[in-house]
């Protein structure tokens, strides 16, 4: 294990999308990245993309799902650093249906990869920031996670819970001198839209509502321009104070990266 004063980052789920446009831009920033995904061969794109642009991104084979596959992937990232600086809990799936027709093991995958995952990985770097009193955990939810999405139950209620741990987190690590922060990306070209293409419907009682869920997806296909404006919203859920604490973001993954490392 070497100590260094250069930076480092743990960025989950970068195989693709917005962990991928994240590990590279952090790497582009001179941070040490280690990217987890949950096969070394899913980590191709990746480590080509990185190859392309002259990068280093360092990847660990780690399932947020399991605990016990966040524990040696941690174990494995301590073999070669003695700090971690940065967190960010990107990895994630998707979850279609209606409350009516959502199973609860639909609900219960969601959760445990979406909120429990990064609840793993958090408390395998909370020790060494606050020994270090600093650091910053950054947890991608959604603006589903502010405004509910027609037909995306499980994923809908699952980023809302994610909100509710980062607020609290934030609340909780501020005197330690380690920053909470919520990204909350807007649709975002990415594989989460093919892996989630279905909604059960076993009643057929909720066609419109299915139907309605299918166009807007439709609409974050490549050939449709996304909105360029970050949504507003009526919640008024008290937040904590420090600066940019939630930022809803609209655009390919990449858009949510310009202005640098906050």
């Amino acid at each position: 294990m070497a100590s260094s004063s250069q930076k480092v980052a743990v960025v989950t789920g970068a195989n693709s999308g917005i962990g991928r446009a994240t590990a590279l831009h952090l790497a582009s920033c001179n941070y040490r990245v280690f990217g987890t995904v949950r096969s070394l061969d899913k980590a191709t794109k990746l480590l080509t993309a990185a190859t392309d642009r002259g990068l280093t991104v360092e990847v660990i084979e780690m399932d947020v799902a399991s605990s016990e596959s966040v524990a040696q992937g941690f174990a494995d990232i301590a073999r070669s650093t003695d700090h971690i600086d940065v967190l960010v809990n990107n990895a994630g799936i998707g979850g279609n249906g209606v409350v009516e027709e959502s199973s609860i093991e639909m609900f219960e995958a969601s959760f445990n990869v979406n909120v429990s995952g990064a609840i793993r990985c958090i408390q395998q770097v909370l020790p060494g920031m606050r020994k270090a009193g600093a650091g910053t955990i950054i947890n991608v939810t959604s603006v589903v996670g502010r405004l509910a999405a027609i037909a995306q139950a499980p994923y809908v209620a699952s980023k809302w819970a994610l909100e509710g741990v980062s607020e609290e987190l934030a609340h909780e690590l501020a005197p330690f001198g380690i920053r909470v922060a919520i990204i909350e990306p807007g649709v975002t070209k990415s594989s989460i839209f093919a892996k989630n293409i279905d909604a059960p419907n076993a009643t057929g009682r909720t066609t419109p509502t299915i139907d309605e869920c299918s166009s807007s997806t439709q609409q974050a296909s490549p050939t449709h321009r996304p909105p360029t404006k970050s949504p507003t919203s009526s919640n008024t859920r008290s937040r904590p104070t420090s600066p940019n604490f939630g930022i809803p973001v609209h655009g390919v993954a990449t858009a949510s990266l310009r202005g640098g490392h906050r």
